[in-house]
């Protein structure tokens, strides 16, 4: 069967800095692309932005990593592979660390030079990150038996969640720290095969969890207010579905329901409520209680956005694509209010 995403969003701020104003869009355009850029001649998998939105970051398959002056645009520095690819990368919360994952390393650079900071190797194959808004922490999520939380100054694990996991996906941090949520397969016999799960680092333990679906989520993405967490979960059919599940007691509050395939580049819009997601030939905009999108745009780049940053102190966005050509490219959304 045909594999389509599930988008989940679930009840969880980002500090935002100020940049020079984006030149604005008409209504007709919520959102544009504004700069591309090709850094080098392979699939790019990997992507982050700085939380003071000073600069961003670009790895490809082959493992090289490109930074970007964000004002600019201009490359402040290129790293080359050191014999591995590249799944993943975050930026430290204060922007002084950038954090490179492949298939059984974890690389931390300083930001201020360029020097490897730490490496540390992980038990498994892993793809997913999140940094801890306050500790020295980074989840690092993938293949394996335990969802891992390492302190990155001593490089030994502070907290490891080993019940029932045969894999973990999406991990991401909550807003004050307490708590880190992760898809997670679910090892209850006749329920969905996939689940959301909150883990309570004070307690150690799981509290809390909301039904996924029958495939793993790829992507867990804290809302601008810190009170969402939108999750892309492929699904088998022609189907996508939506969910918004309030984080502190679990529960779905908004669902929609789509027959078209969503590739894995979602993000939340600037007024932390609509949703933007990428397909073949057009991005498509959504808003709680619309069953229906209310707007899609048609574009060439859509088909092959394979993750969506949001720029801190922006409207703009980036994008890196599954293709050699054009990796990256930016888009600037409108500052009209959206409407259906």
């Amino acid at each position: 069967m045909p594999s389509s995403p599930n988008l989940v969003v679930l009840g969880l701020s980002v500090l935002l800095t100020s940049l020079p104003a984006a030149r604005p869009l008409c209504a007709a355009d919520p959102i544009q692309k504004v700069w591309e850029s090709t850094p080098f001649n392979e699939v790019a998998y990997g992507l982050a932005a700085s939380p003071s939105g000073k600069q961003f970051a670009i790895a490809g398959r082959l493992g090289t990593i490109v930074v970007f002056d964000t004002e600019s645009q201009k490359v402040i520095k290129q790293i080359e592979p050191d014999n591995q690819f590249i799944l993943a990368m975050r930026y430290s919360p204060d922007s002084s660390v950038l954090a490179a994952v492949g298939p059984k390393q974890l690389v931390l650079y300083r930001t201020d030079n360029w020097k490897q900071l730490r490496a540390i190797n992980l038990p498994a194959r892993c793809g997913y990150l999140s940094f801890h808004p306050t500790r020295p922490w980074i989840a690092v999520a993938g293949q394996g038996t335990s969802l891992d939380i390492y302190d990155v100054v001593d490089q030994k694990i502070a907290r490891s969640f080993k019940a029932d996991l045969s894999n973990a996906q999406g991990v991401q941090f909550s807003k004050d720290g307490r708590y880190l949520y992760a898809s997670v397969t679910n090892a209850v016999v006749g329920s969905p095969a996939y689940v959301l799960r909150r883990y309570d680092l004070q307690t150690d333990a799981m509290d809390g969890f909301s039904y996924i679906g029958d495939t793993q989520a790829r992507r867990v993405i804290l809302s601008p207010d810190g009170e969402s967490l939108l999750v892309n979960v492929p699904q088998d059919g022609a189907s996508v579905l939506f969910k918004e599940v309030l984080t502190h007691i679990m529960h779905v509050r908004h669902q929609w329901q789509a027959n078209t395939e969503i590739k894995m580049g979602t993000a939340f819009l600037p007024d932390g409520k609509s949703i933007l997601t990428a397909r073949q030939g057009q991005f498509d905009i959504w808003q709680p209680g619309k069953k229906e999108p209310i707007a899609s745009i048609p574009s060439d780049d859509a088909g092959s956005a394979y993750e969506i940053v949001p720029i801190p102190g922006t409207r703009d966005y980036l994008m890196c694509h599954e293709r050699s050509f054009r990796q990256i490219t930016r888009w600037r959304t409108s500052e009209e209010p959206l409407s259906p």
